[in-house]
């Protein structure tokens, strides 16, 4: 896999989270070495990814935003 580098901060990075392109070439969002989503590239703008990786990192982390 191929890291994708500027979508996730810093203390996610040191708290395990990745975020790399797989061999067909979608978005992984991975814990250490748990997939926790897989993103079609053709679905999302780079914003839209981030922001829809951002949720799901706070949901993850037990914050949610209204």
């Amino acid at each position: 896999m191929m890291t994708i580098y500027g979508m996730l901060a810093p203390e996610d990075t040191d708290a395990g989270y990745s975020l790399a392109l797989d061999d067909d070439w979608y978005a992984v969002l991975m814990e250490k070495d748990e997939v926790l989503a897989r993103f079609d590239p053709r679905d999302y703008t780079s914003v839209d990814l981030q922001v829809e990786v951002e949720q799901l990192l706070q949901t993850r982390r037990g914050h949610v935003a209204v």
